[in-house]
């Protein structure tokens, strides 16, 4: 049995770390069903580099990030991947605030989605079910505490034409709202950052 336990101090340089502790991983356990890799050990081979990484990348995340999602999560892969997301998360708010901060507010109300409902039906067919469903579920759990943040910041006419677009696709999650939200801020961004000049007549 292969059993892995690591302890990280999580903040950022000249600040008070974080320290996180994380849970003890039965990686054959974990590997048991391993319909992603060609074989178990292609499995153990990921999780253990995994683990190996998660204690570089979590020195980079702000320390006031919220990482109690990603520790829930049973695969070391998935965890890497969910903190990896925390962080860029960060960067992505900051960008995003720099573009909103000279538009007029005006956004619809955020849509719920039925995330539950989604998920099921995302690895209805598929093994490793359970590890499965968790990373669906906590992903769109990840991008939802991220859009609430600048949703009420957007303009009505972004809000309003991702929530349609998003409501068109077959099982709407917030992975499809953020893609457009995301897509609309980047051309206003390139708007912005070409000056206006006024004629004179």
């Amino acid at each position: 049995m292969q059993l892995f336990k690591i302890f990280v101090a999580v903040g950022l340089s000249g600040l008070a770390c974080h320290a996180h502790e994380l849970p003890d991983y039965d990686l054959d356990k974990v590997c048991a069903t391993h319909s992603e890799y060609p074989d178990k050990e292609a499995c153990l081979k990921e999780q253990k580099r995994s683990l190996s990484f998660l204690p570089s990348i979590l020195e980079r995340v702000p320390k006031d990030a919220d990482l109690s999602l990603c520790f829930t999560l049973t695969r070391p892969h998935d965890v890497l991947t969910c903190v990896s997301d925390v962080q860029s998360y960060g960067h992505e708010k900051a960008r995003f605030n720099k573009i909103l901060v000279h538009l007029q507010p005006g956004a619809a109300p955020l849509p719920h989605y039925d995330i539950d409902k989604a998920c099921r039906a995302e690895i209805d067919e598929l093994s490793d079910r359970q590890a499965r469903y968790d990373r669906c579920f906590f992903d769109n759990q990840l991008l939802y505490d991220h859009i609430k943040h600048f949703w009420p910041r957007l303009p009505s006419d972004v809000s309003e034409a991702c929530t349609a677009q998003a409501q068109r696709a077959k099982r709407p999650v917030y992975e499809y709202l953020l893609s457009c939200v995301r897509s609309a801020l980047a051309k206003l961004e390139k708007e912005q950052a070409l000056p206006k000049r006024e004629f004179k007549y």
